[in-house]
């Protein structure tokens, strides 16, 4: 069940990354808002998360300059 559940934010981490890289931020948005809740059960997701926090934030200043 853990190793599912590792791929299943791994997964979802990746496709954030690839809506970050399409620069469309309302999707990466919401599959981020989702991805936080792997965070709140203080899994070892959060650096990886935070990574992709950070990179939409880039990508926003990038879209709106």
């Amino acid at each position: 069940m853990k190793k599912d559940k590792t791929k299943t934010v791994l997964m979802a981490c990746a496709e954030v990354e690839k809506e970050l890289d399409d620069f469309k931020l309302e999707r990466a948005e919401a599959k981020l808002m989702n991805l936080c809740g792997a965070l709140a059960e203080g899994t070892k997701y959060k650096k990886e998360i935070d990574r992709l926090g950070e990179k939409y934030l880039d990508v926003f200043r990038k879209k709106n300059v």
